[in-house]
C-alpha cells in the first residue's frame, strides 16, 4: 500500500486486514515504492496518486508492468487524472472502506488468470 498520510494509511490498512489481506506498508515515498517494486511483486496494490508531493505514476507504471491489480485512492478531481483514466480503478477520498475493498476485489478478479485445481 502506497500512502503518505498516516491516518489514511492506517484506515486503509485496517480495511485490508479486516478483509483478510496481509498488508505491506504503508509506503510513504515514491523512491521507497520503486525500490520495493524492484524486488517484490505484491498480489494487489492500493496507491495514493500523490506521495509526499511526488506523482506516483512511475510506481503505477511498474505495477501495471508486473500485472498487479491496482486501485488508486486520491483526493484529486477525476479530470486531473486523465492520463491514467481507464488503466486503474479510482477510489475518491474521503473513501469508503467497503467501496475500496469492493474495487480492489474487482481488480483482482479481472486479472486473476489462475486455473482451478
Amino acid at each position: 500500500m502506497l500512502e503518505d498520510e498516516a491516518l489514511v494509511g492506517a484506515e486503509i490498512e485496517d480495511a485490508l486486514s479486516a478483509a483478510g489481506a496481509s498488508v505491506i506498508g504503508p509506503i510513504a515515498s515514491l523512491a521507497e515504492a520503486l525500490r520495493r517494486l524492484s524486488d517484490e511483486r505484491p498480489d494487489a496494490a492500493v496507491v495514493d496518486i500523490n506521495l509526499g508531493g511526488a506523482w506516483a505514476l512511475p510506481a503505477l507504471n511498474r505495477l501495471a508492468a508486473l500485472g498487479v491489480p491496482t486501485v488508486i485512492v486520491t483526493g484529486y478531481a477525476l479530470d486531473a487524472l486523465a492520463e491514467i483514466a481507464g488503466r486503474f480503478d479510482i477510489c475518491e477520498k474521503p473513501m469508503d472502506s467497503a467501496d475500496l475493498i469492493r474495487r480492489l476485489c474487482a481488480a483482482v478478479a479481472k486479472t486473476d488468470v489462475r486455473t482451478p485445481g
